[in-house]
């Protein structure tokens, strides 16, 4: 049996274009079918219009409104994915294809699109994600934006939005809301739940919590909302324990679901998750050996780095049957806020599920203010938290200015297993913001001489220096 291609792809997300130009990079043949893939949303573009340690210089004094900003915004991020639009990938050989298909149950297992049949070697899922219905009274009949809709509206229209009700939480609600209450709009978030990240460390969460609350941000947590309604031009959000809440527009941050349904996955065999997600093992593979999935379709929604990494991994072992796999745990995960949240490896409550606290696992904590930069800048909000397990770092969770500069060298140190001495030994330029990493981990060496055996021991032994014998 003879294929038309090596590689299939199907979704023209950052993903998905990723693979296809690895793969005719490596002289495959590929086909990119595009499965109406919607754009992605330039969320970390969208932090650094408020961002303190990175300001936006090039934006013309005349035209600094909020609305002109976001809109920048759009045209440098779209600038710089020109190059990975579908279309772009012809002249690599790229056969692209527009439009949606599904699978064909037949032998060997072929994919259509557009009145093709499509046949090859092997077939990589990286379609889109959309939002999940809210189970909202009211919320069919009322009028909303998505994220995506929200940041693509006109420069005069975003201007003219003076109250939002954001409802959601997680990193995508808690920057938008921070966004557009920095451009001037009265922002009320419902993040429905205690916390508004409920998936990172909740001591760096509170100060980002705080920082919320100090740019005026109001945080509804823990209320139930009973219903909403329209009143002419206004939203009006009833809650169950509080009063009603009015504003101009509502925006509905809904946890994302994979759009696998028009795929016809299970004709061929391939086994969904609890939560509408494809099941894949460590290589990315379906249970169908044929089919590989990577980004949204196996999570419902990752941050493009994640995916397009995912993608390099599973692309490479899809053509040449290779075991790689990703650790998760050495990749830095951002809130684009400011000032910036990056967690990389495992939080406090993650190792303390693998190591009892005490002898062997220690959490070492050095606020901002203790850094000269810090005062000189006025970014005195942070901190820098390390998890150390046997001198050797296997977490690190940062909140403050330049946190995201930092997440690379804090990336690379666990992956090889640096230890606290040797973060403690590194000279750095002062005065930094890096110092934060070199003053953390000083703190271990306070650990160390509070142990009376280690106190006992130094004593004896310059006891034995001052007799002279050496």
């Amino acid at each position: 049996m003879t294929y038309d291609y090596d590689l299939v792809v199907i979704g023209a997300s950052p993903a998905g274009m990723l693979a296809a130009r690895l793969a005719s990079q490596w002289r495959s043949r590929v086909a990119l079918v595009t499965q109406n893939t919607t754009p992605c949303l330039f969320i970390d573009g969208l932090g650094l219009i408020n961002s303190s340690t990175h300001p936006l210089p090039h934006i013309p004094n005349n035209s600094r409104s909020f609305g002109d900003q976001v809109q920048w915004i759009s045209s440098v991020s779209d600038h710089f994915h020109q190059k990975d639009h579908p279309d772009g990938l012809l002249h690599l050989g790229v056969d692209v294809i527009h439009g949606s298909g599904c699978f064909q149950p037949e032998s060997p297992l072929k994919f259509t699109v557009t009145g093709r049949t499509l046949c090859s070697r092997r077939y990589l899922l990286a379609s889109s994600s959309e939002p999940t219905p809210l189970s909202i009274s009211g919320l069919k009949d009322c009028p909303y934006f998505t994220p995506q809709q929200l940041c693509h509206l006109p420069p005069q229209q975003l201007n003219e939005l003076g109250s939002i009700i954001m409802v959601g939480n997680g990193p995508m609600a808690v920057v938008l809301a921070q966004v557009w209450r920095r451009g001037g709009c009265q922002v009320v978030l419902v993040p429905q739940c205690s916390s508004i990240i409920p998936t990172m460390d909740e001591q760096v969460v509170s100060i980002l919590h705080a920082q919320l609350e100090a740019d005026g941000i109001e945080i509804l947590s823990d209320l139930r909302i009973e219903t909403l309604e329209t009143r002419g031009r206004e939203i009006i959000m009833h809650l169950h324990d509080g009063p009603p809440i009015q504003a101009n527009a509502l925006v509905v941050v809904a946890p994302m679901q994979p759009v696998v349904e028009p795929l016809n996955l299970s004709t061929v065999g391939v086994k969904l998750n609890s939560k509408g997600c494809i099941q894949v093992n460590h290589r990315f593979q379906t249970n169908h050996p044929q089919i590989y999935a990577c980004g949204n379709p196996i999570d419902g929604q990752v941050w493009d780095y994640i995916a397009c990494h995912e993608a390099t991994i599973a692309v490479r072992n899809a053509l040449f049957g290779t075991r790689q796999q990703v650790d998760y745990g050495k990749i830095p995960k951002v809130v684009w806020t400011d000032p910036p949240l990056v967690t990389v490896g495992l939080t406090p409550e993650e190792a303390k599920k693998y190591w009892y606290y005490g002898q062997s696992l220690h959490i070492l904590v050095l606020p901002y203010d203790q850094l000269m930069t810090a005062h000189f800048t006025d970014q005195t909000t942070g901190l820098c938290q390390m998890v150390v397990r046997d001198q050797i770092l296997v977490g690190c969770q940062m909140i403050g200015a330049a946190a995201v500069e930092f997440s690379g060298a804090i990336a690379l140190a666990i992956q090889h297993r640096l230890t606290l001495p040797q973060f403690a030994q590194l000279a750095l330029v002062s005065p930094t913001y890096g110092e934060i990493l070199h003053q953390t981990a000083m703190q271990w060496y306070d650990i160390q001489a509070s142990y009376p055996r280690h106190q006992r021991w130094l004593e004896t032994f310059f006891n034995w220096r001052r007799t002279g014998y050496w």
